[in-house]
């Protein structure tokens, strides 16, 4: 039997029935230092070749540009998540990738893709098959107002864009301009938010690090978390579901709209493309079967599909697709080899309420798919 470490709140002992503030005060301030967004630097470093230098001068000017206008959003911002919603912010863009809860590589983005597009961070797969990556926007939060969570879904049901990206997997271009990444809202509850540091604080340990003040010479001691503190955690299992959750239904969505273009030019179709539509309209509820569907049309080859679809929107498909297939995949692997005890699983479910707006929302655009 696999030995399930306790996380529930039961489970705490009277050292660890840790108060919201100082909860909050330490994911604050372990993980504000741990999170380290895309700076400037790291992509004039990449800039190479003959022209390197002109090319490092445009892309200075452009920042500076972009930078000047996150700025103007990032003090309304800060205003309103408040240091609890901060603190679990970058808990979850540090956890995610340090105890490697989607199988992903993590892209921390700049501020400026994150105040200005609503992105804090790109999970990235490699399909290893010689074919491009999968990229999947993510959108951290600790809202559970609803209009605040409708109106996040709302606006990453299109997709997102990220202006600068640093890619883990193409060295060709390690720079890039994102477009129509499938975007998910991926949270916790402030309210659970002693419950998410109890792990930290639990395997927390002391280090020197240099001095913040850059006019002070030395290290100041500081609390850090052990790099094993939060594997197994019953967060990532909901995590998971949530992501799964949204890109089902963008899966859907999209699947949708590309039956919807076939259907207008049926009449161009071939007999086996007009008995894969009837497929879809059969199944069209269903994540699963209708990627399998809409991956077979794309397979036939058949030429309506150059008149009807410009490349970038199989490529898109290919990429939404992708992502949805890669987090159930983990999902599975999880849940089959997780040591977290079901009932902490539940414990956290059951009391988000940012995953019951979800869960609405998601039931609610299914209504109009189906």
């Amino acid at each position: 039997m696999k030995n399930r470490p306790d996380f529930s709140p039961s489970a705490a002992s009277t050292e660890y029935m840790v108060s919201s503030e100082r909860a909050e005060n330490f994911l604050y301030e372990v993980y504000g230092r741990r999170r380290q967004h895309a700076e400037l630097s790291d992509y004039l470093e990449l800039i190479e070749g003959e022209d390197a230098e002109f090319q490092k001068a445009r892309f200075r000017s452009r920042w500076k540009n972009d930078e000047r206008r996150a700025a103007t959003i990032r003090e309304t911002h800060d205003k309103t998540a408040g240091k609890a919603g901060l603190a679990l912010e970058n808990f979850l863009a540090v956890e995610i990738e340090n105890s490697d809860w989607f199988n992903a590589s993590v892209f921390a983005t700049s501020d400026i893709d994150d105040y200005t597009r609503g992105v804090d961070a790109v999970l990235e797969w490699d399909p290893d098959e010689g074919d491009a990556p999968y990229q999947l926007a993510v959108d951290f939060t600790s809202a559970i107002t609803p209009d605040v969570v409708d109106h996040k879904f709302e606006r990453s049901r299109p997709g997102a864009v990220v202006d600068y990206y640093i890619s883990d997997f193409d060295e060709d271009e390690p720079i890039q301009e994102l477009s129509h990444l499938p975007r998910v809202i991926l949270g916790v509850d402030a309210s659970l938010l002693p419950e998410v540091a109890r792990a930290g604080l639990q395997n927390k340990k002391q280090k020197f690090v240099p001095n913040p003040d850059k006019d002070v010479v030395g290290e100041v001691q500081v609390e850090e978390v052990g790099k094993r503190a939060y594997v197994d955690h019953p967060l990532q299992i909901v995590l998971l579901e949530q992501a799964k959750l949204q890109l089902g239904l963008l899966v859907r969505e999209e699947a949708a709209r590309i039956a919807k273009r076939l259907n207008r030019v049926r009449q161009e179709l071939s007999e086996e493309m007009n008995r894969l539509l009837l497929s879809y309209t059969d199944l069209k509820g269903d994540a699963e079967a209708v990627s399998d569907i809409i991956d077979k049309i794309f397979a036939t080859g058949d030429d309506v599909l150059e008149s009807v679809f410009q490349e970038d929107k199989y490529l898109k498909w290919r990429n939404w697709l992708g992502c949805y297939r890669m987090v159930s995949s983990q999902l599975e692997h999880v849940l089959e080899e997780t040591k977290t005890r079901p009932g902490d699983v539940r414990a956290y479910r059951d009391k988000s309420l940012l995953n019951a707006q979800l869960r609405r929302n998601v039931e609610k655009f299914s209504k109009e798919v189906a």
